[in-house]
């Protein structure tokens, strides 16, 4: 009966004549024995095997993440799917204890290729009816929604991944207050990254485009009216055109003719009668499936990684040559830019030995970059008489060859970008050197007692002065916060992070494990930047999640992960963000 009263649509006209057909979603109106009942499907789906259900903490409950299989979606024809499936192509439900689930994100419902739509392909092969259509990006698909004020992300399977940080990243503090106005809303976004392992070469610069929004009232926005959304986020729209069947399967042909991976494009999405279909080109669909990877700097990487010696390199290579495409001119490329980057290097290296006369003294310098330290310690055991030589050979050139492929993903920044700078929050440095760990930060605000940093055998003050990082040591007695001094330095460290991050600089927050201590002085520090409650949770969760979930688990189920017993850090924040302000 839900479904049935479904089919019924909204329909409205445009500026442009066009007739625009408004569906309803079908997780809307769902009541609460509907909800119950779809979930109690879903779990029952997930033991066959049809689908997964990831779980994360979320306030008193949780967050179900809901998506169907690989296997599932390649052996199950259209037909055979029906709504709750095709709607399970990664919803979210919220399940507290003894309630029933809400529907969190409407997600954008499964639609399926044209061929296997008999209606769908009749039409276009009419060739007369004109269809809406829409560019089908070639990345990742990311899910978004404010939910009781907190803005959320979501790929189709799980809530935190490499995906939702770097989409989260390309969300601007204007997007941000924006969306936390659209409560209820479902949106998403293709993600477009340059690390994306997909078909297509030529992506662009990394970014967000608004695929699709479902309203607050159920209601599944046409793409056709996206444009002002998109602008009201600040973010990329889908483009879209109208056009008869005829056309688009000659665009089709002008794809599958396609000589070079910069030329090769997936294909459309287009609109019939108010349903969604997949169009994409052979050619993609053929190179999507086959084996051989695509040339790229990763792929680069793999072959160093698996050589013994550049032969071997260029052996990978050369297996090019039979590959689709322009796959071999593309390869040949990349390993000529990098041979090229090899003799640059191994001429700084070469000048760079001159300054040593042994390994020790090697060694003992702390000017020196790890990398560099690795090739040249093979030279200077050497007579000083080979090692001119030792440059010039193929073993020199190897190893600087997978010295430069182990950087070629710059390393990144550390922490998540807070107001000007960037914030870390971290537990304490381990075996790794304390000079290792605080690589790209410009302070580090140290929480432990004098005796903790003892018992670590910890000497942060020289080590960090030798790097030029900024050292303050704010030690707060324990997770109770007992100590008569604690709440003050709580305070006194957050002041401290907020002016130094809005200066522009890295600056990372420890305490032992990186949860209560440091969860505190983040949070306050959140707070004191001018984010709600809700959205310092939401970047505790970006720049730590271990530590977003200890704090939220502590705040709404006075619950704790660890043995000991830790106040209630979120209220004693808010506390002294009261007083602050008075």
């Amino acid at each position: 009966s839900h479904q049935s009263s479904l089919n019924s649509r909204i329909t409205s006209t445009t500026s442009n004549a066009h007739c625009v057909t408004m569906t309803l979603h079908p997780l809307h109106g769902l009541d609460d024995e509907q909800r119950r009942s779809l979930l109690a499907f879903y779990r029952s789906q997930e033991a066959l095997g049809n689908l997964k259900i990831t779980s994360s903490d979320f306030r008193d409950g949780e967050l179900l993440v809901v998506n169907y299989t690989d296997q599932f979606n390649s052996s199950t024809a259209p037909e055979d799917w029906g709504w709750r499936m095709e709607a399970a192509r990664g919803c979210v439900f919220f399940k507290a204890h003894n309630r029933a689930p809400e529907v969190v994100v409407r997600a954008m419902p499964k639609f399926h290729g044209y061929k296997h739509c008999a209606e769908a392909q009749q039409y276009l092969d009419d060739g007369d009816g004109l269809v809406t259509v829409m560019q089908k990006f070639d990345g990742s698909c990311i899910s978004v929604t404010c939910y009781c004020g907190e803005v959320l992300l979501f790929t189709r399977g799980v809530r935190l991944n490499f995906q939702t940080k770097l989409a989260r990243s390309l969300l601007n503090e204007k997007t941000m207050a924006s969306l936390e106005e659209m409560e209820g809303r479902s949106l998403a976004f293709e993600l477009i990254h340059q690390l994306d392992a997909k078909c297509e070469e030529s992506r662009g610069p990394d970014r967000l485009v608004l695929l699709y929004v479902c309203e607050a009232t159920g209601v599944m926005v046409p793409v056709t009216e996206l444009e002002p959304i998109a602008q009201t986020l600040c973010l990329d729209c889908a483009t879209c055109e109208h056009m008869t069947g005829n056309t688009v399967m000659q665009r089709i042909e002008v794809l599958n003719a396609a000589t070079s991976l910069e030329e090769l494009r997936e294909g459309f999405v287009v609109d019939i009668l108010g349903k969604r279909y997949k169009v994409k080109s052979q050619l993609y669909q053929s190179l999507a499936r086959n084996p051989i990877p695509r040339p790229n700097q990763a792929w680069l990487h793999k072959c160093f990684s698996k050589s013994k010696c550049l032969e071997d390199v260029r052996h990978l290579v050369g297996n090019m040559r039979d590959a689709p495409l322009d796959y071999f001119t593309l390869a040949e490329n990349l390993l000529d830019r990098h041979l090229a980057r090899i003799t640059e290097q191994v001429v700084r290296l070469r000048e760079l030995h001159q300054q040593f006369q042994s390994p020790r003294d090697l060694q003992l310098d702390d000017t020196i970059a790890k990398e560099d330290k690795t090739v040249l310690f093979p030279c200077l055991r050497l007579p000083v008489g080979e090692r001119d030589a030792w440059f010039e050979s193929e073993a020199c050139h190897f190893k600087v060859a997978q010295s430069l492929v182990g950087r070629f993903a710059e390393r990144s920044h550390r922490g998540f970008p807070v107001s000007s700078g960037r914030l870390v929050l971290s537990g304490a440095p381990g075996k790794r050197s304390v000079q290792d760990w605080a690589e790209g930060l410009d302070c580090v605000v140290t929480l432990l007692r004098g005796d903790e940093v003892n018992e670590r055998n910890l000497d942060l003050a020289t080590e960090l002065a030798q790097t030029g990082v900024e050292w303050l040591h704010l030690p707060i007695s324990g997770a109770a916060l007992q100590g008569s001094d604690d709440q003050a330095a709580v305070k006194a460290a957050a002041s401290a992070v907020v002016q130094r991050v809005t200066q522009g600089k890295a600056v990372a927050v420890h305490c032992s494990a990186g949860l209560h201590r440091t969860g505190i002085v983040g949070y306050l520090t959140l707070r004191l930047l001018g984010h709600s409650m809700a959205s310092s949770f939401e970047l505790l969760g970006q720049i730590r999640w271990e530590t977003r979930r200890e704090l939220e688990r502590l705040h709404f189920k006075n619950e704790s992960t660890t043995p000991d017993t830790p106040g209630q850090l979120v209220s004693v924040a808010e506390e002294l963000l009261e007083a602050e302000s008075c």
